[in-house]
């Protein structure tokens, strides 16, 4: 499985490092495929029309980061967090989430698998429009 550090010029231009820093960085119309995530920190990040498809985020932190149009197919989540973060017209299929602390983030028109909703569920997150297995749900606001 290839780091985000090795995926080169190609989006990032990033050189390989054990902990990875992703900030203020926009990434665009792309797709991450068997991609290992693993002790990284993105933050003030903006993801749009990017894929994940077999995706690892192991030990990582996502925070105060935009995900628009973005597709998560048969990733996976593993002691990481996502906090204060955006989520716009987003899919998720597959996913896996193990030992996650998922907190006041915003969840908008987004399809959710059942263990991606449950995750969205917890603690202070808002759940606006958004569709689940089987239909569409209506979900809590945020404190």
């Amino acid at each position: 499985m290839k780091t985000l550090s090795e995926m080169g010029e190609k989006t990032l231009r990033l050189t390989c490092n054990q902990y990875e820093i992703i900030e203020q960085t926009n990434i665009n119309n792309d797709q991450f495929k068997g991609l290992s995530i693993s002790g990284s920190l993105f933050s003030k990040t903006n993801f749009v029309n990017v894929t994940f498809e077999n995706c690892i985020f192991f030990g990582s932190k996502i925070e105060n980061c935009s995900f628009v149009n973005c597709k998560f197919i048969n990733c996976e989540f593993h002691f990481s967090s996502i906090y204060k973060t955006s989520l716009n017209n987003c899919y998720f299929k597959g996913s896996t989430w193990i030992g996650m602390n998922v907190n006041k983030n915003s969840f908008f028109n987004c399809h959710l698998d059942p263990k991606s909703l449950y995750f969205a569920e917890l603690n202070e997150n808002l759940l606006q429009n958004c569709w689940g297995t089987p239909g569409k749900i209506e979900i809590k606001m945020a404190a």
